[in-house]
């Protein structure tokens, strides 16, 4: 049986080439096994319609909407207002959007009655808290306005 001598290049070679495949191996199991995308408990699913998973939580009327970054269905309108941010998911990129109906009055736009009450604070405690619970970070400039 003949022994097999490596150069010192070659070592460093192997070495690298090890590393790679370990970065890689976490990097996979990172993006395919701990992530998913369940939503608070206090979330129940109300509507599951061209592919938009659209949760409601009755104790805040609080709204959130799951969906794939590039569909174009939105489940919100001019009166609502919240945070969203992307995130990746088994290399698939989802929008979250955490919302609430606003009632408007008459020359004071909904997006500021919003945001001089509680609301946003709760719109987006909702989201870090479904963003922690999956282990989630924001990606693409992390966690924006509902209209940014």
């Amino acid at each position: 049986m003949r022994k097999i001598n490596f150069t010192n290049k070659e070592k460093i070679l192997i070495i690298i080439l090890v590393a790679i495949v370990v970065f890689m191996v976490g990097f996979l199991a990172n993006e395919m096994i701990l992530k998913d995308l369940n939503p608070p408990s206090n979330f129940v699913l109300i509507s599951n319609e061209n592919g938009v998973s659209l949760y409601k939580d009755s104790s805040t009327d609080m709204f959130m909407e799951v969906k794939e970054a590039n569909n174009p269905t939105k489940t919100y309108h001019s009166n609502c207002a919240g945070k969203k941010s992307n995130v990746t998911v088994k290399f698939v990129k989802y929008t979250i959007t955490c919302y609430k109906e606003v009632q408007s009055v008459p020359n004071v736009p909904a997006i500021q009655i919003y945001t001089s009450g509680t609301g946003e604070t709760a719109s987006l405690y909702a989201l870090k808290i479904m963003l922690d619970n999956n282990h989630l970070s924001p990606v693409d400039g992390g966690i924006v306005g509902l209209y940014d």
